[in-house]
Order: structure tokens, then C-alpha cells, then sequence
């Protein structure tokens, strides 16, 4: 039970990590019209805009999903590890 409850642990920890990247995926892309409209203008640009927007929403989403992971992550090591607390056979 200890093994399991340090490698959710390990995982939560790595969960953790990939949902700080994913924050900063989109940091200096432009995602507004007018950010874009500065160096580029057009239908091309508005696609542009517009994939780069829904990208963008789509990370948020995923970084919130790798956060709700870890966390649930996080509780099921702390349940292990009252468990095994509980318990002669801990390893």
C-alpha cells in the first residue's frame, strides 16, 4: 500500500508539473485581433486568431484537468497511507 500511495504521490507531482507548462504554452501568442492586426492582417489572420483561441481554451482545459488529476491523485495516496497505517502488511 506505501508503494502505491508514493507512486500516486510521484504521479501527482508530474500532473502537477505538466498543468504549470501547459499555463505558459500560449504566453506571447497572440490571441486578440487587435494583438494580431499589428503585424498581420487579413482572413489568414482571423483564422489565426480564431485556432489560436480555441487552442487556448482548449489547454486552459486540459491544465484544469491535470490539476482536478493530481489532486485526486494526492487524496487517493493520503487514503493508502491511512490504510496502511492501519495495517501490519503495509509494503
Amino acid at each position: 500500500m506505501l508503494r502505491e500511495a508514493m507512486a500516486k504521490a510521484a504521479l501527482a507531482d508530474r500532473m502537477e508539473r505538466y498543468a504549470r507548462q501547459l499555463a505558459i504554452v500560449f504566453e506571447g501568442v497572440p490571441t486578440n485581433q487587435e494583438a494580431s492586426n499589428l503585424t498581420w492582417k487579413g482572413p489568414a489572420a482571423d483564422d489565426f486568431t480564431a485556432r489560436a483561441n480555441r487552442l487556448k481554451q482548449e489547454t486552459r482545459e486540459l491544465e484544469q484537468a491535470c490539476v482536478a488529476t493530481a489532486r485526486n491523485l494526492r487524496r487517493r495516496a493520503d487514503q493508502l497511507r491511512e490504510a496502511a497505517a492501519n495495517s501490519p502488511d503495509a509494503w
